[in-house]
């Protein structure tokens, strides 16, 4: 069985290389073809890579869903282009997506460059409730709440492999076909809040979303940078979020505390640049 793994990369080119030199020990037994999407500032081509394309910087899910399209594996991976698959981490993720049969979508535990566990690769789906909790640090304080602590989900073993809410977009393993049937990644959201909006769909079709402890991504998280429009569309992504998923589950004033609050910390967040620019 053959896993086309498809890399966006946006001005990473040194990260690619390593991704793709991680991918010969990080698929074992499987088979693999890299296939990497630019849309970088200055495209150059990336000899190591399967297939290499310039393409329009159209946000991380039109990129993933134009690499896919490309694809000619079984099996499609979205790998960040700053994470390194550790040994035998697709191979052990991929048994894990075939041996289960309601299986939909696997994440992988990821570490950063330091050792730590980065949070993102199992969570639960951010509600208000958990949202507030996360942004005033009410879940660091009650880490093991499931009130509190829903996003985190600290009370879970990030040594087992399991069914969890949602995992990151820098790891997301899936069947191709499903993936065709889901529609790819909801263009909509430029980057940020894609992965998310991918698990809850792949739940909503009756399927599981699982989280593998068995393989490990190093990701070297942060070291792509990050400029206005990408800190932009992190805000606009989490409104995009709320509102396609669960706006309809909220009255009137939820919903407008949550556009209030989201828009109150993207105004923060431009006002830092342009005052640190």
């Amino acid at each position: 069985m053959k896993i086309s793994v498809v890399i966006v990369n946006h001005n990473a080119a040194g990260f690619v290389r390593r991704a793709i030199a991680s991918l010969e020990e990080g698929c074992g037994e499987f088979s693999y073809e890299s296939i990497v999407m630019d849309n970088s500032d200055a495209p150059e081509p990336i000899a190591e890579a399967g297939h290499w394309e310039a393409v329009e910087n159209r946000g991380f899910g039109a990129g993933c869903n134009r690499g896919a399209k490309l694809a000619g594996g079984e099996l499609l991976l979205f790998l960040n282009p700053d994470g390194e698959a550790q040994s035998g981490a697709v191979a052990a993720a991929a048994r894990l997506l075939l041996s289960e049969p309601d299986a939909g979508l696997v994440g992988i535990r990821t570490l950063l460059p330091d050792g730590s566990f980065e949070t993102g690769c199992l969570r639960g789906f951010p509600t208000p409730l958990r949202s507030a909790a996360y942004l005033l640090g009410l879940d660091r304080l009650f880490p093991r709440s499931r009130t509190l602590g829903g996003y985190r989900m600290n009370w879970l073993d990030r040594e087992q492999n399991q069914e969890v809410e949602s995992v990151s977009g820098s790891f997301m393993l899936l069947r191709r076909d499903f993936f065709e049937e889901l529609g790819g990644f909801d263009e909509r959201f430029f980057m940020y809040g894609e992965d998310l909006d991918l698990c809850w769909r792949v739940r909503e079709a009756g399927k599981k979303v699982l989280y593998c402890a068995d393989g490990v991504l190093l990701h070297h998280h942060g070291q792509c940078g990050r400029n206005p429009r990408q800190t932009a569309a992190f805000y606009e992504s989490m409104t995009l979020f709320y509102d396609k998923n669960f706006r309809s589950r909220y009255s009137f004033v939820t919903t407008a505390l949550v556009h209030g609050a989201v828009g109150l910390l993207k105004r923060r967040a431009m006002r830092a640049w342009r005052n640190h620019s």
